[in-house]
């Protein structure tokens, strides 16, 4: 299974579509106006509180954003983590800065690119300090090593000086990756294909990632840094104070809550949500599927409605049909509108 820009483009936006308009739970009598959604359909605007409830079939294939590749895992990823760039819920095609401050700076000769890194973004607990470049040079170099097996890092990220060919035994250090200062990341190319690699910027393995805390993780084979993340998200998977996640129980659950170190004004996205629920083992489709269409709070995670309960959707429940970009998987049932003062509608995660 290939990852392209492309497809990243739509697994990103149809998770901050999700962020951007699911809530639950405000007082407010203000219908807080409309938003589109990538596909251009109008979606009542999301309010400030409340929790919704993913019901998923499976499991993320990992939580570590430098091993992740199958969509559930990009889905909750692009939560609680947050790229060089990534993508705004009405467009699917165009990288907006996240991490970076700014579009990529791109040599004449295509063989440098230049990143400004966005002041105000920090790490959640335990590591509670502000991202500098250092955080994406460790989190891009990792990658290239066995204990941090990654499926496209030499695939798009290959040309840059100094990376190797092969996974290295101990995390490389990469002569092309460089920080000038704390918040300018430059990559080296040996080949003229810049453009290419700063589309890539949108890539999981972007996400910043402490060396002083992983490195302990990361000399293990496989690195344990999969079970000790930690995030720059709006949310954050619950943990200990010694960075374990606790709030995730493979196969189970997931339980995500508000990244106490996120700071609103460094992100475009609004993150209504207080708590975000993943209930797994939904394997029936027909099941899941109907008890969203009737229940409350309640959202699709990486499955898909079957045709039978898609028509009821369309013809009984329009209001919970949203219709999005994201390759094979199209169409995400949403939660119920309820009172509409407490419980507006909004899409599946």
């Amino acid at each position: 299974m290939t990852r392209t820009p492309k497809r990243v483009a739509m697994l990103a936006a149809l998770m901050a579509l999700a962020l951007f308009v699911a809530a639950c739970g405000s007082s407010s009598s203000d219908s807080g106006g409309t938003v589109k959604s990538s596909a251009g359909q109008k979606i009542p605007q999301g309010k400030q509180g409340g929790e919704v409830t993913v019901l998923s079939a499976g499991d993320v294939d990992y939580m570590d954003p430098g091993q992740m590749y199958y969509t559930f895992g990009y889905m909750i990823g692009y939560s609680v983590n947050r790229p060089l760039y990534s993508f705004k819920p009405d467009n699917a095609e165009k990288a907006v800065p996240d991490v970076a401050d700014g579009e990529p700076q791109i040599s004449s000769d295509q063989k440098s690119i230049t990143v400004k890194i966005k002041k105000g973004v920090k790490f959640s607990p335990p590591v509670n300090r502000e991202v500098e470049c250092k955080d994406i040079k460790y989190a891009m170099s990792r990658v290239f090593s066995a204990n941090v097996p990654n499926p496209y890092a030499t695939g798009y990220f290959g040309t840059i000086i100094g990376a190797p060919k092969t996974p290295t035994k101990d995390i490389p250090k990469i002569s092309g990756i460089q920080c000038p200062d704390a918040n300018t990341l430059v990559l080296k190319l040996n080949q003229p294909k810049a453009a290419t690699v700063a589309a890539a910027l949108v890539m999981p393995l972007t996400m910043p990632v402490p060396e002083e805390y992983a490195k302990k993780f990361d000399a293990k084979n496989p690195s344990t840094y999969n079970q000790n993340v930690v995030f720059t998200g709006p949310y954050m998977v619950k943990n200990n104070a010694q960075g374990q996640l606790t709030g995730w129980k493979q196969g189970k659950s997931i339980e995500m809550v508000r990244n106490p170190n996120w700071d609103k004004s460094t992100d475009y996205r609004p993150a209504y949500l207080d708590q975000v629920h993943v209930d797994e083992g939904n394997s029936d489709a027909t099941v899941a599927s109907r008890r969203i269409l009737n229940g409350s709070a309640l959202v699709q995670g990486d499955g898909a409605p079957p045709a039978p309960v898609l028509k009821q959707a369309a013809t009984r429940f329009k209001n919970q049909l949203v219709l999005v970009p994201a390759g094979a998987c199209n169409v995400a049932i949403c939660l119920p509108t309820g009172e509409k003062t407490h419980n507006p509608p909004g899409p599946a995660v």
